[in-house]
């Protein structure tokens, strides 16, 4: 997929094509973050406002002969102007408010978002379901998708007195094909950098919600307190990071992908926070050290383990397969080595089928990553005893990355340049290095005179 952005606060025109590993580095105050949110702003929001024209033609004939197909390439074929004109009056009416910004910076803005041929044909491909959809108390609509085919098989099963209006079919037939097409485009989940104050401050947030909920008039209130502060509210990424923080007891209902089908991450992000988090009351997360018994409360804990907090809720309940993990500064309050196997463990994702998005300061990450694509497909002797020694080729850390995997991207300027990436030097990040050169030989002329 392709991603654009034009005329947004700092951004004057950006492109970004993603990967299965999509990384966007730069200075700070260059747009990273403001890229990464108007990014899974919009797509984000295709999954609620996709509109695709329906012909009547086809509620018709299921009328008339009680089963039809209907060919999916048309529409596939169409999937990038059903984006564009369902986003339009989305851009023009609620994304401003939807980043907490005043609207008069995002008047002249462009957005878009191209799904290629690639992902189209895979939908006809890999996805498959079969539906029992009602139209009545006693007519039914089966629809049915299966993989390597290219259209929906539509029956009608009527019991009732009487046939169902055309239009009520029409719109079964439509939802069923939005359904289809929006398996293009990957479903988001966003772990924000504010993720440690969200930590630190859940048990307030909990409470907040609940005490002003059961007060009268609390949201007036609010309201006016926020209009005399000038207040927009926060930015959607953010409140969807909340949101997910805030209901922790609704999350652990479910066993998230990475949990039921690769524990193995699971074993070794527990490595890197170094024990395990719990949580023992709808309102209270704990964290046990490893070889201990003695459950901490994030308060009591380390900022590193308040920055994980999210991500281990993730893995083990919400993450889904081909979903996009998105991470604003996975780094963030992590020591250098756990830095490191940081990188390792979103390659571990990415090679598990969830794809991942990144912004990121760290060399670290970097540096690693590209060690696990220069390891990747070891051919030489040497490189087989470096992949041996350092435990890359362990069955569980499944952790080798393939450069046509990866994307990266260095914001400046008002715009995004694409890195180099290829099997031998892995991704070229000109920014880093330049600061590293300058550190090495201000270091060299202290200490060497030179």
């Amino acid at each position: 997929m392709k991603f654009t952005i034009q005329n947004a606060g700092l951004i004057k025109n950006a492109e970004l094509e993603f990967g299965d590993l999509t990384i966007l580095c730069g200075k700070n105050n260059t747009g990273k973050t403001y890229i990464t949110y108007n990014a899974f702003n919009y797509i984000d929001a295709i999954h609620y406002y996709l509109k695709v024209p329906m012909d009547n033609q086809y509620a018709e004939q299921l009328l008339e002969k009680g089963k039809i197909s209907i060919p999916l390439e048309p529409f596939l074929s169409n999937i990038n102007q059903y984006i564009e004109s369902s986003m339009a009056p989305w851009i023009k009416n609620e994304m401003a408010r939807q980043m907490a910004a005043h609207e008069d910076l995002y008047k002249n803005t462009k957005l878009s978002l191209h799904v290629e041929k690639k992902r189209q044909n895979a939908v006809m491909k890999y996805v498959h379901f079969n539906w029992n959809i009602p139209a009545l108390k006693d007519c039914t609509i089966n629809v049915i998708k299966e993989k390597e085919k290219k259209y929906l098989d539509v029956s009608l099963y009527n019991n009732a007195h009487e046939l169902p209006n055309q239009d009520v079919i029409t719109q079964v037939l439509t939802n069923s094909l939005i359904a289809v097409l929006k398996t293009a485009i990957p479903e988001l989940f966003i772990i924000t950098c504010e993720r440690t104050g969200a930590a630190a401050f859940r048990t307030d947030f909990v409470v907040s919600r609940s005490v002003s909920s059961k007060q009268e008039n609390v949201d007036q209130k609010i309201e006016e307190l926020y209009q005399k502060m000038d207040f927009r509210g926060h930015p959607r990424p953010m409140n969807k990071d909340l949101e997910f923080v805030c209901r922790f007891d609704e999350a652990i209902q479910e066993k998230g992908y990475i949990a039921k089908k690769h524990p193995e991450i699971l074993e070794y992000f527990a490595s890197i926070v170094g024990g395990e988090y719990r949580l023992v009351e709808p309102n209270i997360v704990t964290f046990v050290p490893f070889g201990t018994n003695t459950g901490l409360t994030m308060l009591e804990s380390s900022s590193s383990v308040r920055s994980l907090m999210e991500l281990n809720f993730y893995l083990k309940h919400k993450s889904k397969y081909a979903q996009c993990l998105v991470i604003d500064e996975p780094e963030l309050n992590l020591h250098p080595e756990n830095q490191r196997k940081i990188a390792r463990l979103l390659a571990m994702l990415v090679n598990a089928d969830i794809y991942v998005a990144v912004t990121t300061h760290s060399d670290y990450i970097i540096r690693e990553l590209n060690t696990l694509i220069m390891l990747n497909n070891a051919k030489s002797p040497r490189l087989k005893n470096i992949v041996k020694e350092l435990g890359y080729d362990k069955k569980h850390l499944n952790c080798l990355l393939s450069p046509k995997k990866v994307k990266c991207y260095i914001a400046e300027d008002g715009t995004v340049k694409q890195m180099d990436i290829n099997q031998k030097y892995g991704i070229e990040v000109t920014s880093f290095d330049e600061s590293i050169r300058e550190v090495n030989a201000l270091q060299r002329r202290i200490l060497y005179g030179e």
